[in-house]
């Protein structure tokens, strides 16, 4: 591994900070692909350098993330020979919050939390809040800062002691420069029609409810709550907001006021909006990522990209798994298809991967699969000759395996690759749905950032459509960015 100096300064620089600013309580906020493992890994030797034989807790927010900072430990072991394996304890958030007899009682002298961001919610902000173990000092490490009173409460334990902008890491070329692009799609006359039906009923229902969408979710499905600690029923929550309508068991139904009333809050009436309620947000987020024309889009952005490595995210496995086939067979024009559906059943569908494909995927739902073996012909076997099976982790490896290599040049993932990729010379991210959480757009668009010497420009590419619920997102997810946008309505605009 060849060392940036000019980077290692200004890593050394932020650790100094932690130490002296923060007196070894602190978060630091750096843009995704700066190298924060690399950082990890120098803490955690340094410290060891000086107390020999204190115990040092690393917390990944996944397992991805714990995988990463196992691999980097044992890539660099000739750089961090100081890390006494015996006193590094490296774990997972939902490790710690499953085994909570292992920590509760102890203190840790230093505490490493990787994708601190994400350690805000009630059971996790826990680990933080020294709630389940005590320890001397911390560190946390984020690429996207959270916003509001999620940033409060990292403040109140782990203040900011140091930050380094996008500018500040592309001027010194830490990162690669880049430039982004909204790609604004419109729907055609018959999907804005179905698009408006579904919009105009999920809008009447929140305002039922003073746009609550959390009541509606409780009122269409029972949910547990973690404050009182069980389940809540539909029921109750039906009841209770027909209750605060002035509904009542015993309305005179041949008043038309008090009629109209129980047409409209009656709890049995509640329940059933509530669940058209969530089949018609299912359906309109579907009708949008799922759209032929947003994955001829797609096809057509991988097209002009041809040669560079991407990642493409959407928020349906059923698209992934089309675009996967459709990528990998060459089939670049889908705009006589009308539905999914249509375009399976002309190609038809199979699950099988190959060590010659130049896409793979990765979520969630991958099933177990054997894998052919282009170069021997047949299946990967094991040494024994029995062909290998390969289930979700082991699918998630071999993806991994090959985009690292370079055989694959496009992978396509859902939620799963958030905060867990870490693929040195990617060129674009492709993002075509997300949340309204920017935390989730700087960690996707922050997947192509990563430095390499045979890159001079990364590309960021959010494909949506326009006047929707789709660019409503992407406005949210944008709000904190401060780097300047190109808006253009075609993907042949995007220059090269």
């Amino acid at each position: 591994m060849e060392i940036n100096q000019s980077k290692l300064q200004r890593q050394l620089k932020a650790i100094d900070n932690w130490v002296n600013i923060g007196k070894g309580v602190g978060r630091i906020i750096q843009p995704t692909g700066f190298g924060k493992t690399y950082e990890e890994l120098l803490i955690a030797d340094k410290y060891h350098n000086k107390h020999y034989n204190d115990v040092i807790l690393f917390i990944a927010n996944n397992e991805a993330g714990k995988n990463n900072f196992y691999k980097a430990l044992n890539n660099l072991k000739h750089l961090f020979d100081n890390i006494i394996r015996d006193n590094l304890i490296i774990t997972t958030k939902n490790q710690i919050l499953t085994n909570l007899h292992f920590y509760e009682s102890r203190t840790f002298n230093l505490v490493i939390v990787d994708e601190i961001h994400d350690f805000v919610s009630e059971q996790a902000y826990g680990i933080i809040a020294k709630k389940y173990f005590n320890y001397k000092f911390i560190v946390g490490f984020t690429g996207s800062d959270p916003t509001d009173k999620d940033k409060k409460k990292l403040d109140a334990y782990i203040p900011v002691v140091d930050f380094i902008s996008y500018d500040e890491a592309i001027a010194n070329k830490w990162i690669s420069d880049f430039t982004e692009y909204n790609v604004a799609l419109n729907l055609t006359k018959e999907d804005q029609v179905v698009y408006d039906t579904f919009s105009e009923y999920i809008r009447d229902t929140l305002n039922l409810v003073d746009n609550n969408y959390l009541t509606v979710i409780n009122m269409g499905k029972n949910m547990y709550n973690k404050l009182l600690g069980r389940v809540v029923k539909y029921d109750e929550i039906c009841e209770k907001v027909a209750m605060e309508n002035n509904w009542t068991r015993d309305l005179d139904l041949s008043n038309g006021y008090y009629a109209n009333i129980n047409k409209v809050f009656s709890p049995s009436n509640l329940h059933e909006r509530a669940k058209t309620f969530l089949l018609y947000v299912e359906r309109r987020n579907a009708l949008m990522d799922a759209n032929i024309l947003k994955i001829q889009a797609i096809l057509d952005t991988v097209r002009l990209l041809k040669g560079k490595k991407i990642i493409i995210f959407n928020n349906q496995i059923e698209v992934i798994d089309i675009l996967h086939l459709l990528i990998n067979n060459s089939i670049w024009n889908v705009r006589k298809y009308k539905s999914l559906i249509d375009i399976r059943g002309a190609i038809g569908y199979h699950t099988m991967l190959s060590t010659n494909d130049t896409v793979v995927k990765y979520h969630s739902k991958l099933k177990s699969t054997q894998i052919l073996d282009h170069e021997n012909g047949g299946y990967l076997r094991y040494k024994n000759g029995k062909i290998k099976q390969f289930g979700t982790d082991a699918q998630k490896s071999f993806v991994m395996e090959q985009i690292s290599s370079g055989r694959a040049k496009v992978i396509l993932a859902v939620k799963g690759l958030d905060s867990a990729l870490n693929v040195e010379d990617l060129d674009a991210s492709i993002i075509t749905g997300g949340s309204t959480n920017p935390l989730q757009q700087t960690q996707r668009k922050g997947r192509s950032l990563r430095i390499s010497e045979y890159k001079k420009l990364a590309y960021v590419i959010n494909i949506y459509f326009a006047n929707t619920r789709d660019e409503q997102k992407l406005n949210q997810r944008q709000k904190e960015s401060t780097n300047k946008i190109v808006r253009i309505n075609n993907v042949n605009e995007i220059l090269i």
